[in-house]
């Protein structure tokens, strides 16, 4: 029972499934969690030369040690929240191996990438030949809505029967306080009617959601420089008009306040109009 038995790589992953099993987990890439710390990917260098992990056959070509085939390969690093399993393969940054196997002499071509942040788009609206009100875009809304300071202040008036419940950003829950119907609102050249939604205490004057994209068909385009333009098509009048974007703006209206173009300290109405940021 002492003797020595010599097998072939083959010969013992054909009898030993277990073997094999291990033997593909540790030639196959995984994904690694995301983490804080950043954990340099490497291999025991003593590892031997294991079969293909894609092939069970008899025929299977054995690969390159673990360990070569990490060093033909540009070192990465991995933001892992634990150091990654034995054998773990970690994919690398595009742009990392493209530094990596360029030229020597050969200067890399910059890397562009997204901004940390970007201002909140809007558009100015003409509401009822009285004010224009600082209306932002956001298509990730499913109504159009404004603050109770807009509608008190321009004299629109709402139903207060029909109310929504509306959930906060903290998950606090509040209703709106009713349905302004069929405002009329000129964007540019083009005047569309619409079913606005009044909010108490908003953090906006008006907020223009999906209803707007989806009445006048809005088509937005995006600049490098971070400008935007917005293409509005009017449904009953067939004209279309492209108007520039430009960034958000405080709320210029309280529940209380006098007419916006003032935007002046106004004691006998308790009323401190909105500064531009």
């Amino acid at each position: 029972m002492e003797s020595q038995i010599t097998l072939s790589q083959e010969e013992l992953l054909s009898i030993a499934p277990d073997v094999r099993q291990q033997t593909r987990e540790a030639c196959s890439s995984r994904r690694v969690a995301a983490g804080p710390e950043p954990v340099l990917v490497q291999e025991d260098p003593t590892d031997p030369i294991l079969p293909s992990p894609y092939d069970d056959s008899a025929d299977a070509m054995p690969c390159r040690p673990v360990e070569s085939f990490l060093n033909s390969m540009p070192v990465s690093f991995a933001q892992a929240s634990r150091a990654p399993p034995p054998g773990a393969i970690v994919v690398q940054d595009p742009y990392e191996v493209y530094l990596r196997n360029l030229p020597p002499g050969e200067n890399p071509v910059p890397l562009r990438v997204s901004l940390e942040s970007a201002a909140i788009r809007a558009i100015e609206g003409m509401f009822g030949n009285k004010a224009r009100v600082s209306c932002i875009l956001d298509s990730g809304s499913a109504i159009i809505s404004m603050s109770e300071g807009v509608a008190h202040t321009l004299g629109i008036d709402y139903d207060h029967r029909l109310t929504i419940p509306m959930q906060t950003a903290n998950g606090s829950v509040t209703s709106t306080l009713g349905l302004a119907r069929n405002v009329p609102v000129r964007f540019g050249s083009i005047v569309v009617y619409l079913q606005i939604h009044v909010i108490p205490d908003a953090p906006y004057d008006v907020l223009l959601g999906r209803p707007f994209d989806v009445l006048t068909s809005s088509s937005v385009q995006t600049n490098s420089d971070g400008s935007q333009t917005i293409t509005l098509y009017d449904p009953n009048s067939d004209l279309e008009t492209t108007i520039p974007t430009l960034p958000r703006i405080d709320p210029e209206f309280t529940r209380a306040s006098p007419d916006p173009t003032h935007r002046q300290n106004c004691p006998s109405l308790g009323f401190q109009a909105g500064s531009r940021i």
